[in-house]
């Protein structure tokens, strides 16, 4: 990994228990096709980040430090009623992809939106390092929409 610039749209940001400041930052106009990045500030923000290609994900990509110092990312975008969730036991080196299923109570709904990630940080009584959240919606044939609310626990992994 070496140091680069930074010529993206940050799309979460987490700091690590050493101090290092996590960005991850969507490029949609990258012609390599590495889309989105993960901005390591490892000596704070005077210095340029560590930049590490994850993979082509959605804008709205979220970025979760576990417990244990392991990273996660939850996009939008999988197949069907699921969603791509990487995971990186190094620090972003490297990941792991999954795809997982979005298990929803018996609906009428016909289709469904990809989910979309909350930010259970911003109130302290819903965050657990350990625990990633989202939402998504669906529409009934008659055209009604339904919000859904899920969570994911990250203990397989961790």
């Amino acid at each position: 990994m070496e140091p680069g610039t930074v010529g993206a749209f940050p799309s979460d940001l987490d700091v690590e228990a050493d101090g290092t400041i996590l960005a991850l930052a969507y490029r949609k106009d990258d012609p390599a096709g590495t889309c989105t990045e993960l901005l390591r500030f490892e000596d704070g923000i005077q210095m340029p980040p560590v930049v590490v290609p994850v993979g082509c994900l959605s804008n709205y990509a979220k970025l979760q430090i576990a417990s244990d110092g392991q990273l996660f990312i939850i996009s939008s975008g999988g197949p069907a009623l699921s969603f791509p969730l990487g995971h990186s036991a190094d620090g972003g080196a490297s990941w792991t992809w999954h795809n997982i299923a979005i298990e929803v109570p018996e609906a009428l709904d016909t289709t469904y939106i990809a989910p979309t990630p909350m930010e259970a940080r911003t109130s302290v009584n819903a965050f657990d390092a350990d625990v990633i959240r989202f939402v998504f919606s669906g529409t009934t044939a008659e055209g009604a929409n339904a919000l859904y609310y899920s969570e994911l626990s990250l203990a397989p992994w961790l």
